[in-house]
């Protein structure tokens, strides 16, 4: 009976111990995973927040750069439109008299001009010469570089433009030109280029044409120098 009390009272000990043993490592093992779970989500949460935060750094920086984009469209279309509407105003801008376009301009006396064409006006200075010039040669004066006899007349009759008075000019006027002439002292006529003058008178000098008169004596005495008169080509050659 004594042998059975003791072995009893051992067996409990035993099982006191175990329990306490189980007790224990369930202590720990809660403990461990307490930590372990612990650790796993502040560490989670670190990640999740970088995260969250990268994406949003993203988003804020495509949505700045999108705004930037938008900005320097704007700029570069308002830029666009102020050039047009520049140049606009300067193509809707009243043009002063002295540059106005004009189809057929009017050359003055110091403006050199390349060619001579239908339409051409300029201005300029005429004096005249008479039929009985020029030449060692009596028999031939009157006789023009295109052959016409002015001591048969001093007119022209030509099949368009009818009665004109002849001129002379330089190499620029083909012969049979017709200019229209509007000067201030003989009024408007027409005359036509028949005749070669000499090296001061020409397209691109002061002095345009030389009017056939009736004698080198009327010329230098009566008629001298006609200025400011204008000029028009009606016809170039024949």
């Amino acid at each position: 009976m004594k042998y059975y009390r003791q072995s009893q009272k051992k067996n409990k000990i035993v099982l006191f111990v175990c329990l306490t043993s189980i007790l224990v490592f369930l202590i720990l093992i809660s403990i461990t995973s307490e930590n372990n779970y612990k650790y796993i989500t502040e560490k989670d949460v670190i990640n999740l927040n970088t995260s969250l935060l990268n994406n949003v750094y993203i988003e804020q920086k495509e949505e700045i750069d999108n705004i930037e984009k938008i900005n320097n469209d704007d700029e570069k279309q308002e830029k666009n439109t102020r050039k047009k509407e520049v140049v606009n105003n300067n193509q809707n801008q009243v043009r002063p008299a002295s540059t106005v376009v004009d189809n057929n301009p009017q050359q003055n006396d110091n403006q050199p001009m390349d060619s001579v064409y239908v339409g051409l006006k300029f201005t300029g200075s005429m004096t005249a010469y008479g039929r009985d010039c020029c030449g060692s040669d009596p028999s031939r004066w009157g006789i023009t570089s295109s052959g016409y006899d002015l001591k048969q007349s001093l007119t022209y009759n030509d099949p368009t433009y009818g009665s004109v008075r002849i001129v002379a000019s330089d190499k620029n006027f083909k012969l049979y030109s017709i200019i229209q002439i509007n000067d201030p002292i003989d009024g408007s006529y027409n005359a036509i280029v028949l005749d070669r003058a000499g090296s001061v008178i020409g397209l691109n000098k002061t002095k345009k044409f030389d009017l056939a008169v009736e004698s080198e004596s009327y010329a230098s005495s009566n008629y001298g120098v006609h200025k400011n008169v204008t000029f028009q080509v009606l016809r170039v050659g024949k």
